[in-house]
């Protein structure tokens, strides 16, 4: 799920249309959100070791079942961050929905068009106080990292009328991508509303990726 957010917010429909279809799901909140633990959001920096530790837990419970990584915004960058990290084998693939190219660029992003204050020297600053209040860093990982480390096909998911991410974003990571890769572009969709627009194209693409690299759902 994305910033500040929670699961039900964003995957309550296609978690349901998942778990109906057969899937097995886990439905986790992010650090430093509502039901985890932890103090503060590092935008992906962090999260993305979790999402690795989850997938590990996963494969220890289930390992006959393929295994996908899906998140939508903040949650997006995310997985596809962890894609270059230490997954277990059964991990078939990546879906990325409305997410970010770097931490760094979503922040600038938001500094400029939401808070209309300039990149420098606010960004460098906020870089300083994340390094010494949380340690980590906003431009310690991007998904270009992940996407020179890993092999697993992807499915990117973007609206063309999200501000917050705008769909750029999500065309650069869809460009950069060197493995198998989808991209499913909802025209005039805001920002995590592709399914909303367009719910039955995005169940289509959802299912068939799920499909193609993975096995049929557990019936």
């Amino acid at each position: 799920h994305g910033f500040r957010s929670w699961p039900a917010r964003e995957f309550a429909k296609v978690a349901q249309h998942l778990y109906e279809e057969g899937y097995t799901v886990l439905y986790p909140y992010m650090r430093a959100h509502r039901k985890s633990e932890g103090k503060y959001i590092t935008f992906g920096v962090k999260e993305r070791c979790d999402i690795e530790a989850w997938a590990q837990l996963l494969a220890e419970k289930h390992p006959d079942l393929p295994l996908f990584l899906y998140g939508q915004s903040m949650g997006g960058a995310t997985v596809i961050m962890a894609s270059g990290l230490d997954l277990p084998a059964n991990t078939m693939g990546i879906i990325a929905d409305s997410a970010y190219y770097s931490p760094r660029d979503v922040i600038a992003t938001a500094l400029t068009q939401s808070y209309k204050v300039p990149v420098f020297p606010m960004l460098p600053a906020m870089d300083l106080w994340a390094r010494l209040l949380a340690g980590y860093s906003i431009t310690a990982t991007n998904c270009q990292d992940a996407f020179d480390r890993t092999h697993l096909p992807f499915l990117f998911i973007h609206g063309t009328s999200d501000e917050l991410v705008p769909y750029a974003m999500g065309k650069l990571n869809y460009d950069h991508c060197k493995s198998e890769k989808q991209m499913l572009t909802v025209e005039g969709a805001a920002h995590c509303a592709s399914y909303y627009v367009d719910p039955a194209r995005y169940i289509s693409y959802l299912d068939g990726f799920l499909k193609k690299y993975g096995k049929s759902p557990l019936q």
